[in-house]
């Protein structure tokens, strides 16, 4: 039996033009020609369509399918491996798209005036943070992500009329500012001081200071803002002379943080015993010497006032149990690296 191209088309549900584009690569050529020039298939050339056809309907191209049925299938299993290999991809890809979708449908509807800018960053910080935060985490940030906004934007525009009026960074004033800030931060957290440290790392670290109304001069206003609160909150059990040698600058309380929540991540997995837990003690220890000037006497102060000001615990994103673990923990030289 011999087949015109048009025929062939209509009994494989094959477009004419695919048939052209097969023959044009080589792939499907008809065997036959009529007197007049026509093409023709033959039964072979009907069956290697149907081949071509399977394969396609998995996916592989027109390159990689002319390989099968010129090696007659000597390279199929090797290709297919490379096809699961790909679908598993697309399928992570799908259900962490999924996943995402799910969160966002859940945090718009959580708010009661929703526009485009909120679907908008919602997607941004859903991108964003999906690296650093558990799916429980980022559904707690995001669903109080609206909420708070209204807040946020207000104590934006005070820090920036406080920084263009100069309103010193040690006063009231400003420490009010950072009081509220952070009271914010754990309000967003629901009152988990473990995620808002997270998601002050993130915030830093992903860069979303311009997201969030900040430019490189309020960020650097803030951050001696929120300085100047540590060395006040240290003042209540430090005399003036301690707390000035105190090193508070935000290389070193980002680096502290970075630490402690590694620390309460390796403490949540049950690994208190584990040498990581240690090493990560360790390292709190040697970021505390640091902050003291390597003054022992200093240090132990700190951690005292550490023991019982819950302020302090807030803003060094510590609690009892932590505070304890390092008061009784002389790492050795080891775990100071």
């Amino acid at each position: 039996m011999s087949l015109t191209i048009g025929k062939l088309a209509q009994l494989t549900g094959t477009t004419v033009r695919a048939l052209h584009h097969y023959h044009s690569v080589g792939l499907l050529v008809p065997s036959q020609r009529t007197v007049s020039g026509y093409r023709l298939y033959s039964d072979e050339d009907v069956a290697r369509l149907h081949n071509v056809q399977a394969l396609r309907s998995l996916d592989f191209s027109l390159d990689e399918i002319a390989q099968i049925l010129s090696n007659r299938g000597a390279s199929l299993p090797q290709l297919v491996a490379t096809q699961l290999a790909h679908l598993d991809e697309r399928i992570r890809q799908a259900t962490a798209l999924r996943s995402r979708l799910v969160q966002l449908q859940s945090t718009v509807a959580a708010a009661e005036d929703t526009c485009i800018d909120d679907w908008l960053e919602a997607v941004e910080l859903i991108t964003l943070y999906n690296r650093s935060f558990t799916k429980e985490e980022l559904q707690v940030l995001l669903e109080r992500s609206c909420k708070f906004k209204r807040s946020w934007r207000s104590l934006l525009v005070e820090l920036e009329s406080a920084m263009a009026d100069g309103v010193d960074p040690r006063s009231g004033h400003a420490r009010n500012l950072a009081e509220r800030s952070l009271k914010l931060l754990m309000q967003r957290s629901a009152g988990d001081v473990g995620l808002a440290i997270k998601a002050k790392l993130a915030f830093r670290e992903r860069r979303l200071l311009a997201r969030n109304g900040f430019n490189a001069e309020l960020d650097n206003y803030m951050s001696h803002v929120g300085i100047c609160a540590h060395r006040t909150t240290w003042a209540r059990h430090l005399d003036p002379k301690s707390v000035a040698r105190l090193d508070l600058c935000e290389e070193t309380m980002y680096e502290w943080w970075r630490r402690v929540t590694e620390l309460r991540g390796a403490r949540s997995s049950r690994t208190q015993d584990a040498p990581e837990l240690q090493r990560l003690f360790g390292q709190c220890h040697s970021l505390l010497d640091h902050c003291a000037g390597s003054d022992r006497t200093l240090k132990s102060q700190m951690l005292r006032a550490l023991s019982v000001d819950r302020d302090l615990q807030l803003r060094w994103a510590l609690d009892k149990p932590l505070v304890r673990r390092l008061q009784s923990i002389r790492p050795t030289k080891r775990y100071l690296k």
